[in-house]
């Protein structure tokens, strides 16, 4: 940006008394994604509650909006009731909270509400993030249990290091005994420790990247930054590579089975699913796709120009759908098929992670138990 334009935005307004446009309220921001997943349950569940009971949506959230469990959730809901009550549709104040609703929940709403399935609409999305909820939490579940115990080991082994192993060494110098290896070991690793934290300027530099590279994590729009980073680590590993890229052709393949079920032209079923959390080379691919497809190309023959890196399966389901003028089966195959595929390939790296964890506590509590043994049999030495 130069000067001139500098002037006539922040410093012209400043200067002559403008005011600068504020950016409308778009929902709240959410530093776990766990978290939004479980406010995002809860909205669509009201939200179906109210569409079955046949109640007015406006006078609904409004209930709703008093006894909501959180500040968050409750603006929400009072933001959702004002767009309606101003005349706008559910899908129109869906549109208007683009970081806590998908942008294709408002597409799969719009279309319920012309086909008179609005009810259902919910329902499905509903279904649709329980099931995610409960996939995520069983892997992080493992994986939370796991770094915990490995985080209690280390702080034990860290105590062993800077405490118990110079009381040992002292008493072996003060009977004029040599320091064996292993100790020596345990007093090098606590002499580190102390070297560091005796430092305050190096903890605080530490702390400040930690804080820095923990922002960009909040989102920057509405994607992980460092979770995609460590999925791009994680592409360059076969095994893991082929989950990554199952993951997100099942959550792409399920977004647009719905949306083209509901009747949403395809395009915009591929605009919707450019949204989602997917890593940015399959939604830059999705976007070629969208373009081959307004310029009058099949489905079938834009995914294989365009994204011709995808495994032979889905462009086959794909096209087979298109040929019998069921798209909408094509892509619900494909979604149940990686599906399996996905909770598979968790489940063996579960499997994997686990005893590979179990083996490095192993390993630190054999090191401090070596170094502690070693010490007894030198101190029985010397009396004997």
């Amino acid at each position: 940006m130069n000067w001139r334009a500098i002037l006539k935005t922040d410093l012209g307004a400043w200067l002559f008394g403008g005011r600068r446009k504020r950016p409308s309220w778009q929902g709240p921001r959410y530093w776990r994604s766990g978290r939004r997943r479980k406010d995002l349950l809860k909205v669509i569940a009201q939200l179906a509650s109210i569409v079955r009971a046949n109640a007015p949506l406006a006078g609904g959230l409004q209930a709703a909006a008093l006894d909501a469990p959180g500040s968050g959730m409750q603006a929400i809901l009072e933001r959702l009731h004002d767009t309606i009550e101003a005349g706008d549709s559910l899908s129109a104040a869906m549109r208007r909270l683009p970081r806590f609703f998908p942008s294709y929940y408002a597409e799969l709403v719009e279309a319920g509400e012309h086909s008179g399935r609005l009810g259902e609409s919910l329902d499905e999305l509903a279904d649709e993030v329980t099931r995610r909820m409960t996939l995520s939490q069983s892997v992080a579940g493992w994986l939370g249990y796991l770094f915990t115990v490995l985080f209690i080991q280390c702080l034990l082994a860290l105590f062993t290091c800077t405490r118990t192993a110079p009381v040992f060494a002292q008493m072996l110098q003060e009977v004029g005994t040599r320091v064996p290896g292993k100790l020596q070991f345990l007093l090098d690793a606590g002499a580190r420790f102390r070297y560091l934290a005796a430092r305050p300027a190096l903890l605080i530099c530490l702390a400040t990247a930690g804080i820095i590279l923990a922002i960009p994590c909040k989102s920057i729009r509405g994607r992980s930054v460092i979770r995609h980073g460590l999925l791009a680590v994680g592409m360059l590993v076969p095994f893991l590579r082929g989950m990554v890229i199952k993951r997100d052709l099942c959550r792409v393949a399920s977004v647009m089975e719905k949306l083209v079920r509901a009747g949403v032209p395809v395009d915009r079923a591929l605009t919707s699913a450019m949204d989602l959390d997917i890593m940015p080379r399959h939604a830059r691919g999705l976007e070629r796709v969208r373009t081959s497809v307004r310029a009058g190309q099949s489905v079938y023959a834009a995914f294989e120009s365009n994204m011709p890196s995808l495994p032979r399966a889905f462009s086959a389901l794909v096209g087979l759908g298109e040929r019998s003028g069921q798209l909408d089966e094509g892509f619900r195959r494909i979604a149940d098929l990686y599906e399996r595929d996905v909770a598979k390939a968790q489940r063996i790296l579960i499997d994997t992670v686990m005893p590979l964890g179990v083996f490095g506590l192993g390993c630190i509590s054999l090191i401090v138990t070596a170094g502690i043994f070693e010490f007894m049999t030198t101190i029985l030495d010397w009396m004997m």
